[in-house]
């Protein structure tokens, strides 16, 4: 989905598939010095959809600064040169790139090889959605599922001075691509506390299932969990059918299913 000021673009198509772009609704309240494009990866469809907008802004408008926010970069888990598979991070953010937008605006990179291949990029901080979280639950501990994650938060956020954290450490069988074994290091006392599990990513979502059957099994009261980017395929997991995870908070950078119950949702913080 790509967005002009709030105004969707190209959400027509022609029978051959082709995308539809009207000008009337690519101009639609352009005023001042910045445009701002919001763009949410559905489909490569999108990619192309943004290509073209800016594009046609850069004929039209071509005296303004015009801003991307990307919450999710596409691409993000092949961020590397592996054999048999393209770098496709690398080359995405090329493309961005290309496009010269003003400022890219992003939230919590999955990978850091994406932040570091942009170019005029600014992250969008996910603190205000963690201290609502930590507020409305009485959180007393937080998590981190593996050492990815805690390496990477507790530089990038800021807990209240009574919360801790705790890690998790999994074992992948690198042929299957199955967690083998799951451990919790550091554990404190956890009967009857409220836990907050947070990473970036969550696809079907067995890491946090395993991770928080760990916890409750610790005697946890209520589990946690929020990740910046949920994709529809944890409808495919086990965490919507079980009481492993109490509930589940995310941005609106991918998912948007406002019906399941035990999804929040937050409102954009940008």
């Amino acid at each position: 989905m790509v967005e002009i000021n709030g105004v969707a673009v190209g959400t027509e198509v022609y029978p051959n598939k082709e995308t539809i772009f009207k000008n009337s609704i690519c101009s639609s309240g352009l005023t001042g010095d910045e445009i701002n494009i919001n763009f949410r990866y559905e489909s490569d469809g999108d990619i192309t959809a943004l290509i073209m907008t800016k594009k046609y802004l850069d004929d039209v408008h071509s005296n303004t600064k015009v801003n991307l926010t990307m919450k999710y970069i596409p691409y993000s888990r092949m961020d590397r040169y592996i054999d048999g598979y393209m770098f496709s991070c690398k080359y995405f953010c090329e493309i961005i790139n290309d496009l010269k937008f003003n400022r890219v605006f992003v939230l919590d990179p999955h990978s850091s090889v994406s932040v570091a291949v942009l170019q005029r990029v600014s992250e969008i901080s996910i603190q205000p959605y963690l201290d609502k979280i930590i507020h409305e639950n009485n959180i007393d501990y937080v998590f981190y599922p593996d050492n990815g994650a805690c390496k990477k938060y507790p530089e990038k956020i800021k807990l209240p001075e009574h919360i801790t954290y705790f890690y998790g450490n999994k074992k992948r069988n690198l042929q299957t691509g199955y967690i083998e074994k799951y451990e919790l290091v550091n554990a404190p006392d956890l009967k009857d506390k409220n836990v907050l599990i947070i990473d970036d990513l969550c696809s079907k979502g067995m890491t946090f299932f395993l991770s928080g059957s760990e916890i409750k099994s610790k005697g946890a009261q209520n589990v946690y969990l929020y990740v910046s980017h949920l994709e529809d395929s944890v409808k495919e997991g086990k965490l919507l059918n079980s009481n492993i995870i109490d509930e589940i908070y995310t941005s609106d950078s991918i998912f948007n299913d406002y019906s399941q119950e035990k999804i929040t949702i937050l409102k954009p913080i940008n």
